[in-house]
């Protein structure tokens, strides 16, 4: 008789095994990949913050330590103000809206406006700071009580673009969005939907020019300047 041969293939049970424990491996991969891909963007949405705040330094340290106003037209928003800080030729670079420094990665790229139309999905600033006025300039370093526990920048909803919320570049902190439309928002939720509330942790620039990860939304009394 024949002797089998050792180079025999895989019985379908022994196949069945093999897939079934890729298909567990692959299913344990995918969160810690999202996970992970999750944090990337949370670092480099600080890292944003952190460029502004040295563009809001630069701004005040020519302006006799004022922020920049919340400018009544479009064109004379922040973040125009801040781009001559944060591109090296306005000339050949995207400045205002346009720039990617000024929108958190946390934000779905779909969800961002293009262009210098819009700040929806961008970075609010607080207007008790930077008020909305047709004045070049806002409040000084020094009219700020206690800088460090101040709120500069936060997050907008990116849903802002479809009415919900508003005020554009600006946030009006008495609490976080949905419950006050024009409050910060934590745009990184697991479900994709801001509009059901904060979840998990968001970063915020504070007036002295500090990063932070809060978990939870600011007081409103860090919203006021001058209080």
């Amino acid at each position: 008789m024949r002797k089998r041969s050792s180079a025999a293939g895989f019985s379908l049970v022994e196949l069945l095994v093999v897939v079934t424990i890729v298909l567990i491996l692959a299913g344990m991969a995918v969160p810690a990949i999202r996970l992970s891909m999750a944090n990337l963007k949370k670092t480099a949405c600080v890292n944003n913050l952190q460029q502004l705040s040295l563009a809001f330094s630069f701004y005040r340290n020519e302006h006799e330590q004022r922020f920049p106003s919340n400018g009544l037209n479009g064109s004379a928003r922040w973040v125009t103000k801040l781009s001559p800080y944060l591109v090296s030729d306005i000339t050949k670079n995207p400045i205002g809206y346009s720039m990617p420094v000024v929108h958190c990665p946390l934000t779905p790229a779909s969800l961002i406006r293009s262009g210098t139309v819009g700040a929806y999905g961008c970075y609010g600033i607080n207007v008790t700071i930077a008020p909305w006025t047709d004045a070049e300039l806002g409040l000084t370093y020094f009219q700020v009580n206690n800088p460090s526990s101040k709120v500069l920048l936060a997050e907008l909803s990116y849903l802002s673009y479809k009415g919900v919320g508003g005020n554009n570049s600006a946030i009006i902190g008495t609490g976080p969005f949905p419950p006050n439309p024009t409050g910060p928002a934590a745009n990184h939720r697991t479900d994709g939907n801001p509009a059901n509330g904060p979840e998990g942790p968001s970063n915020y620039l504070f007036a002295d020019g500090h990063v932070e990860t809060l978990t939870t939304c600011p007081v409103a009394l860090s919203f006021s300047g001058t209080q």
